[in-house]
């Protein structure tokens, strides 16, 4: 199984949580990430800011719940943190 321990670190050590736009592009900046791991970013985000999931959730910490566990199946080699990391930047994205 490929390592992805360098996109896991990537992911979380974001902090700049005051702004939270910023996520996604930090982390795919991060000159340590090769093409695979940006291509593993670009799917994991895509799974975490699902629109169709965010809009069917009954409110936010539902759409948050139904993202951490579309990441923990569709992902599994994500540590809890960067699970928590994804799911905390997707959710600025419905705020």
């Amino acid at each position: 199984m490929k390592s992805y321990r360098k996109l896991i670190s990537a992911i979380e050590a974001f902090d700049r949580w005051e702004q939270p736009w910023e996520f996604y592009e930090s982390i795919s900046s991060a000159p340590s990430l090769d093409t695979n791991d940006l291509e593993q970013l670009r799917r994991a985000w895509g799974t975490a800011t699902e629109r169709e999931g965010w809009l069917a959730s009954k409110d936010f910490a539902d759409g948050c719940s139904l993202a951490d566990a579309r990441l923990a199946s569709g992902f599994p080699w994500l540590s809890n943190k960067a699970r928590k990391q994804l799911v905390n930047g997707a959710s600025y994205q419905w705020l």
